[in-house]
């Protein structure tokens, strides 16, 4: 995703199974924030700061099918 303004992006995800890994991909490749399975606490949410224009990728790692992947720029 191509971010608008540079903030912290938040990811939230829900799915039928929560056995997944996220994170979240710099432009440059690196990983700008990781959570694996098991989670601490409920559904994963992961947090990363992102930069005015530059483009992100957010991955799961094994989820299933059907999930909502719902994000957020503050």
């Amino acid at each position: 995703m191509t971010i608008p303004r540079s903030g912290t992006l938040e990811a939230s995800i829900s799915a039928s199974a929560y056995e997944f890994d996220v994170d979240i991909v710099n432009p440059d490749g690196t990983f700008a924030a990781y959570i694996g399975y098991p989670y601490r606490t409920g559904p994963p949410r992961i947090t990363a700061p992102v930069n005015a224009g530059s483009v992100y990728e957010i991955r799961l790692a094994g989820a299933p099918t059907d999930f909502e992947l719902t994000t957020t720029l503050r």
